[in-house]
Parts: C-alpha cells; sequence; structure tokens
C-alpha cells in the first residue's frame, strides 16, 4: 500500500514520539487514517523506521476528558498503595 503524504508525515511524527516519549495532538491527525489497512501500513513503517525487532506494539490515545479521569484514579489509588506496601 502506497501512504499519502499526510501519512508519511503521521508515521515519521508516530517515529518521533516514541523516540522521544511525547504524545502528539490527536486533533492534528484526525481523517489522516480512516481504515484498518490503512491504519496497518502507517504502524508497518514506523516499525521499519525503528530497525530492531518487535515483540509487541501498542498505541493509544486518551482523551482530555478520559486522561484527567485516569489522573484522579491514579491520585486515589496511589496513596493506598504505599499503605499496603
Amino acid at each position: 500500500m502506497t501512504l499519502t503524504l499526510e501519512q508519511e508525515k503521521l508515521v515519521q511524527h508516530l517515529f518521533t514520539a516514541c523516540q522521544t516519549n511525547k504524545p502528539l495532538d490527536r486533533d492534528t491527525y484526525v481523517g489522516v487514517v480512516n481504515d484498518f489497512d490503512t491504519a496497518y501500513a502507517v504502524q508497518d513503517a514506523v516499525m521499519s523506521l525503528k530497525e530492531e525487532p518487535t515483540a509487541g506494539y501498542k498505541v493509544s490515545l486518551t482523551s482530555p476528558k478520559h486522561r484527567q479521569c485516569l489522573i484522579q484514579i491514579l491520585h486515589f489509588m496511589v496513596p493506598r498503595l504505599y499503605h499496603v506496601f
């Protein structure tokens, strides 16, 4: 599958985000990938840039609202975990 210029840019940005451990702004990429075949092609292109064997790979996208909920859960759970140990 041949990727579009925008999809190739996404590949580069995903690779850089992976290397720098910095999130991407999801709104920038709305509509760039619209089907599973393209998504897998983008994923394969990112992994080929890494030039290392892949045992597993996961990318997730979390909305600001969901991220805030996760932060609240973490703040609730972490003090309790420290008391257990």
